[in-house]
């Protein structure tokens, strides 16, 4: 499923509506435009609720005992991978987790930290000899496909952690997880 750059663009923003912070920067922008109109009664009341709900999204979403067990309930489901060192299988796959572009203050283009500590788990598993190939998986996630290939600067990262370049396939197609799904399956 590839994605036009215009929805792929309605599908990046799109994610932003299910982020907590954008829920809060709503409240706050709701809270200040009422604050700004004229004083009456009603626009009091509604100030008063609208403050109260940015002061409850901010402790529901940011206060360590709720966003804990948020995370908690969602990690739940998925146990972490137990390397059983008698199993052993065909590749090992490699999900990118981003890449902070090139800027005024950054020279080259750089790995999110996602990025580079699931290439360094990676690169753990194909050392400990689970798999004798490592597939790093993410292409251009940009919407109009001018950024970095992300697998090729993880290959460059796995490289200096000591996998060979033979041991490495790239999948470079990928913008989201949906595709590095489906574009690893028909990787060779």
């Amino acid at each position: 499923m590839d994605l036009s750059p215009a929805w792929f663009g309605v599908y990046k923003l799109a994610k932003f509506a299910i982020y907590p912070l954008s829920w809060i920067v709503m409240a706050a922008m709701a809270t200040l435009v009422i604050a700004c109109l004229p004083v009456t009664p009603r626009r009091t009341a509604w100030l008063r609720w609208c403050a109260l709900g940015t002061v409850l999204l901010i402790f529901l979403t940011a206060t360590p005992l709720f966003s804990n067990s948020y995370m908690a309930m969602l990690e739940g489901h998925y146990p972490p991978f137990r390397a059983d060192p008698s199993r052993k299988f065909d590749a090992i796959v490699v999900l990118a987790g981003g890449i902070l572009p090139k800027g005024s203050l950054r020279p080259v283009d750089e790995l999110m930290d996602a990025s580079r500590l699931r290439t360094v788990c990676g690169a753990t598993y194909w050392r400990a000899g689970l798999a004798p190939k490592m597939l790093l998986s993410g292409g251009d996630a940009t919407v109009r496909r001018t950024g970095v290939l992300e697998s090729h600067k993880m290959k460059w990262w796995a490289i200096e952690l000591g996998v060979p370049e033979s041991a490495i396939l790239l999948e470079d197609r990928s913008r989201t997880t949906y595709e590095n799904a489906i574009q690893t399956r028909i990787c060779p």
